[in-house]
Formats: C-alpha cells, sequence, structure tokens
C-alpha cells in the first residue's frame, strides 16, 4: 500500500495534462461560430464543465487534445465522489471574440 502511495504521488508531481485556452482560436463573426467547452486540468474528479468558448472550427481539435491528455492521467481508485452537474452555458460572438453567455 505505502508503494502505491508513492507512485500517486510521484504521479501527480509530475503535472497535470492542461487544455490551455490560447492553443484554439476564439476569432468569430457570428454566435454560430462559437461553442463552449471546458478548458483546464483534465485529471480533476469533478470538473470539466464549459469555462470558455472557442471557434467551432477548432472543437474537434480540442476534443482531441483533451483525449489524447486524459490517457496520462492516474487511474482513479476506490468510490469516487458524486459531482454536481454542469451548468449548460451558451457561447456567443461579442466584438469578433467567442465568450460565454452570463447565465442567469
Amino acid at each position: 500500500m505505502r508503494s502505491l502511495l508513492s507512485l500517486l504521488l510521484l504521479a501527480s508531481a509530475c503535472g497535470t495534462p492542461t487544455l490551455v485556452e490560447t492553443d484554439y482560436a476564439k476569432n468569430c463573426s457570428v454566435d454560430a461560430d462559437c461553442v463552449a467547452v471546458y478548458i483546464g486540468p483534465l485529471c480533476q474528479v469533478c470538473g470539466g464543465c464549459a469555462n470558455t468558448a472557442i471557434n467551432v472550427a477548432d472543437k474537434a481539435k480540442r476534443d482531441a487534445d483533451a483525449a489524447s491528455a486524459a490517457r496520462s492521467c492516474p487511474p482513479r481508485f476506490g468510490p469516487q465522489p458524486a459531482c454536481a452537474p454542469c451548468r449548460q452555458p451558451a457561447a456567443a460572438c461579442t466584438s469578433g471574440t467567442c465568450v460565454l453567455k452570463e447565465l442567469p
């Protein structure tokens, strides 16, 4: 058990795979050019809710990057906590940049 704990601590010290917002286009002309996505660390137990908007043309690239990076997350053991459901914000084009619309 002690060696497993050491291994998990070592794995977490090596860094968490993270999606970086600047890797994806945010330019737009109309709201339909934008999509809400999660950008940030990928190995969280709860998380992954949309927190920014990018150009829809980069959505497939973002999804592929997320899937590839998530493969390097350490395994999870035991029961997982119940996570709150994500709110579903809408993406919008404001002054040529994709943003999330404020939720009421």
